[in-house]
C-alpha cells in the first residue's frame, strides 16, 4: 500500500504511460468525505497541467446542471469552442471554485455554456441524448414578465422548464455533454468526481456502460459513493482510501483491487471495513438485518413491509459504523 500523495503519483504514472492502474485501464475511486480523494485529484491534474499535457479532462462534483436560470438570457463571454481543455481543467482547480461552483471560465457559468451550445448545435445534440439516453429535445421559447417577454429555453422530454427536469436526467445530460466534448478534445482521460450523486443504483451502472461503450478511447476514473455498485461493474480497478490518520489524510493509505474480482457483497463488506479505517475495524462482523437489505436491493428484490417500516423508522445515529454505510446505501436506493 501507499499514501495519497504517492498513489497519485502512481497513478498519474499510469496515465501518462497508458498503463493499467492495477489490471485494468479504468478505476474508481472510494473512501470516506474527507480523506484525501479531492487533493488525490487535484495532485493528478495539477501535475498534467504542469507538463503541459492537456489530455486529462475533469468534471467537478457542481458541474451537473443544464441552465444557467436567469443568465440564459444574457450572451456568454466565451463559446465551447473558444476554450481548451488546459483552461478549462485550470478554471475547474482554483480555489474557490473547485467543488464549489460550476464553471468553464472564472466568469463563465458552466450551465450558460452548455446551455449556447446545445441550442445552438441542436441537431447534434438530439441525435446525441436520444441515440445514448433515451431523451429527447427541442427548441422552444419560454413566455416570461407575464406574456410580455420569451427567452429561448429547451423542452427536454416535453418539459420547457429546464428548472424542472429530474435531477439525475440532467446530471446524465450535463456529463454526456462534457465527454463528448473531451472526446472531440482527443483527450485520453476523465476524471468525474463524485459521479453518482444523483444516481440510484441502476442508473449509475446503466449509464456507465453508455459512456464505456460509446467512448471506448477514454479512460474513465470516477469518484463513487455507493460502493455496492462496484459488484455489477466490470474491467475497473478499484482504488480505497483507508481512514488512518484523520489529521493528515495525506498520509492515509491506498489499496488497490482488480474491481473483478469483487462480485458480491460480503466481498464489498471487506472493502468498506477498509474505508471505514485502521482504528474502526475492531467492530463487531456480527451479519446485521442491513446486510440482508443491502443482497436483496443489489439483486433487485423488493423490500418487506418490514424492510420498509425499519428504513422509515431507524434513527441513523444508533448504528454502527458499518450499518450506517449499508442504511445510507439502502436509503439512496429507496429514493
Amino acid at each position: 500500500m501507499q499514501n495519497i500523495i504517492d498513489t497519485g503519483k502512481m497513478l498519474y504514472e499510469a496515465i501518462k504511460n497508458t498503463a493499467p492502474f492495477r489490471k485494468h485501464m479504468n478505476l474508481i475511486l472510494a473512501g470516506n468525505n474527507a480523506n484525501g480523494k479531492s487533493r488525490m485529484i487535484k495532485n493528478i491534474l495539477e501535475q498534467s497541467l504542469k507538463e503541459g499535457e492537456g489530455d486529462i479532462y475533469y468534471i467537478d462534483s457542481k458541474n451537473r446542471v443544464m441552465t444557467g436560470g436567469k443568465s440564459i438570457q444574457q450572451a456568454t463571454t466565451k463559446k465551447l469552442e473558444d476554450l481548451s481543455v488546459k483552461n478549462i481543467v485550470r478554471t475547474r482547480i482554483t480555489p474557490g471554485i473547485y467543488t464549489v461552483k460550476d464553471r468553464f471560465t472564472e466568469q463563465d457559468s458552466g450551465g450558460v455554456v452548455v446551455f449556447d451550445a446545445v441550442y445552438n448545435n441542436m441537431n447534434k445534440y438530439k441525435r446525441l441524448y436520444s441515440e445514448s439516453l433515451g431523451i429527447f429535445i427541442e427548441p422552444a421559447q419560454k413566455i416570461i414578465n407575464n406574456g410580455l417577454g420569451s427567452i429561448q429555453t429547451i423542452c427536454v422530454n416535453q418539459k420547457c422548464d429546464l428548472s424542472e427536469i429530474a435531477s439525475s436526467e440532467a446530471a446524465r445530460m450535463r456529463i454526456l455533454f462534457e465527454v463528448d466534448y473531451a472526446a472531440s478534445q482527443d483527450v485520453k482521460v476523465v476524471i468525474i468526481d463524485e459521479f453518482d450523486a444523483y444516481f440510484s443504483e441502476r442508473t449509475t451502472i446503466d449509464f456507465l456502460k453508455v459512456l464505456v461503450e460509446k467512448y471506448p478511447q477514454i479512460r474513465f476514473v470516477l469518484v463513487l459513493h455507493a460502493l455496492y455498485s462496484i459488484i455489477n461493474i466490470e474491467d475497473f480497478d478499484v482504488a480505497v482510501i483507508i481512514d488512518r490518520h484523520e489529521r493528515d489524510v495525506l498520509n492515509n493509505d491506498v489499496e488497490i483491487y482488480d474491481g473483478n474480482n469483487i462480485s458480491t457483497v460480503e466481498q464489498v463488506d471487506k472493502v468498506s471495513y477498509s474505508i471505514l479505517g485502521y482504528y474502526r475495524m475492531t467492530e463487531s462482523l456480527t451479519p446485521s438485518i442491513w446486510e440482508g437489505m443491502v443482497a436483496n436491493v443489489v439483486d433487485g428484490i423488493e423490500l418487506t413491509e418490514e424492510h420498509q417500516r425499519m428504513l422509515k423508522e431507524t434513527d441513523r445515529n444508533s448504528l454502527r459504523a458499518k450499518d450506517k454505510i449499508l442504511f445510507d446505501f439502502v436509503k439512496r436506493q429507496e429514493g
